[in-house]
């Protein structure tokens, strides 16, 4: 999981660093405290717990860390390369009554 603020990464999740090999990793959290400083009425450990959660589908994870963020239910499973198909980005914007921009493309 990527968020992004204004195109820069503020925050990275991965909840299996070994999926496509044998191991064992706890999940990589990268730049909390990016996060903390840009939703300052978030708990900490609330996310940490979600983060490190069992939670077999990624879609709940997402959705789960959506609403502690107070973030849209359409910021869920909808990543970049559906926003850069044009076909894609205009069904998106109409359903949510959003306006997508790609920069640098």
């Amino acid at each position: 999981m990527y968020i992004y603020k204004n195109g820069q990464q503020i925050f990275f999740y991965n909840s299996d660093p070994w999926y496509f090999d044998i191991g064992d990793l706890s999940p990589q959290i990268e730049h909390m405290d990016r996060l903390l400083l840009e939703f300052k009425n978030i708990n900490r450990d609330e996310i940490v717990n979600i983060l490190n959660s069992k939670e077999v589908f990624a879609e709940n994870l997402h959705g789960n860390i959506a609403k502690i963020l107070n973030l849209p239910p359409h910021s869920v499973g909808f990543g970049y390369r559906y926003l850069d198909n044009a076909e894609e980005r205009d069904h998106f914007e109409k359903t949510f009554g959003v306006k997508v921009e790609i920069i640098g493309k």
